[in-house]
């Protein structure tokens, strides 16, 4: 975990110098990063600092999965979890920071 607020998207790599966005990592997300990527603790919650887009393309994926977990089927549920565990996978864990710096 840093103290600075990392100047590049979690997702590309981009610049985010001028307007970051920054995605919550929820438990799940969270979870898997932990026992996957051995992501270590935040006090306040893990959130990936985005570029305008990247956040756009996390927040789509995320409402996908609880739309698909809902109203479709097995086999879309597990291949939008697939699509979001390849994205987890991707981050950078530089560009992951505490939620505690945003309050």
């Amino acid at each position: 975990m840093t103290d600075e607020i990392p100047n590049t998207c979690a997702r590309c790599g981009d610049s985010v110098s001028d307007s970051p966005s920054y995605f919550d990592l929820k438990p799940e997300y969270r979870e898997y990063l932990e026992e996957e990527r051995d992501l270590g603790w935040f006090p306040m919650g893990p959130v990936a600092v985005c570029c305008f887009d990247c956040y756009h393309e996390l927040d789509y994926l995320h409402e996908s999965l609880s739309e698909v977990r809902a109203y479709g089927s097995d086999e879309q549920t597990e291949k939008v979890e697939s699509d979001l565990t390849d994205e987890l996978d991707g981050l950078d864990l530089d560009s992951v920071v505490d939620h505690g710096h945003f309050l």
